[in-house]
C-alpha cells in the first residue's frame, strides 16, 4: 500500500539465509538506497523484512537482494503492507 508516497513490503526468504551474512547485506542494501525498516531472523529459519520507502527503490532494493542471494534463497514471499513509521532500516535480535 502507498500511503505519504511510502511504498512498504514485508518479504520473508526461505531456504540457507541465516548464518551467511544475509541481514548485514540487506541492511547495507537498504542503506544504499535510502530505505527504512527492519530484518530479522525468524526462528522457523527464514529471514523477514520490512522495506519502506520510494517504490522504484524498494523494488531495486529487492531485486538487489535476490541477486546477491540467489544461491541461497529457495522461495521468497512478498507483501505489500501499510506503511509502519520506520526513521531508518536497522537489524532486530
Amino acid at each position: 500500500m502507498q500511503i505519504n508516497n511510502l511504498y512498504t513490503i514485508n518479504a520473508t526468504f526461505s531456504g540457507l539465509v541465516q548464518g551467511v551474512g544475509f541481514r548485514q547485506s540487506v541492511l547495507q542494501i537498504a542503506q544504499h538506497f535510502e530505505l527504512k525498516g527492519r530484518v530479522k531472523n525468524l526462528e522457523n529459519g527464514t529471514v523477514e523484512l520490512i522495506a519502506e520507502g520510494d517504490r522504484e527503490k524498494v523494488d531495486s532494493f529487492l531485486k538487489m537482494v535476490q541477486n546477491r542471494f540467489h544461491n541461497n534463497i529457495t522461495q521468497l514471499q512478498v507483501n505489500v503492507i501499510s506503511s509502519l513509521g520506520y526513521v531508518d532500516y536497522k537489524i532486530e535480535y
